[in-house]
């Protein structure tokens, strides 16, 4: 989880897509794609925006993960501001149905949630439809690997691939 966070935050310092390219090179030297946990997703999409659903741990988890990011973006931001983040362009790696893209989105920063499961992704898109505050929310299928690729994009957020101890 440190590991994890210190890349997020070199990631987040660099701003240059160049060095964010090299740095998910070097982390994600294999592919980050695992097709059980696809299928797993997969199997769960239509409960992605349930809070008491199989997804409720990542829905608590953004009551501080949200304030945690705004934090280090923009640590002297007073909580009443209304968009601490704009300006801040951010690629959520791993983002599934876009939990933590969208509180991103509304704090003001460009987000792009990337996800490897299409169903995920059409999920996100059609639910980003619910709330006229994300128009600028974009949702993309497609991997870490290949967005590292084309070396264009900064990035902020990675989340870890799930461990095989949490799929039951």
């Amino acid at each position: 989880m440190i590991s994890d966070l210190r890349h997020m935050l070199q990631a987040a310092r660099c701003r240059r897509a160049g060095a964010v390219a090299r740095l998910l090179a070097v982390r994600y030297s294999t592919s980050t794609v695992d097709d059980a946990e696809i299928q797993r997703f997969t199997q769960l999409s239509s409960t992605w925006w349930d809070p008491k659903g199989p997804m409720e741990g990542l829905h608590r988890l953004n009551g501080v993960r949200v304030p945690f990011l705004r934090g280090l973006v923009s640590p002297s931001s007073k909580p009443g501001i209304d968009r601490p983040m704009r300006g801040l362009s951010i690629l959520d790696i791993g983002c599934g149905a876009g939990i933590l893209s969208e509180p991103l989105c509304r704090l003001g920063a460009d987000v792009v949630g990337l996800d490897a499961t299409e169903n995920s992704i059409r999920i996100a898109r059609d639910h980003a439809k619910l709330d006229p505050q994300l128009d600028a929310l974009q949702y993309e299928c497609d991997t870490a690997e290949s967005v590292a690729a084309q070396g264009a994009r900064p990035l902020l957020l990675a989340h870890p691939p799930a461990s095989s101890s949490s799929s039951s």
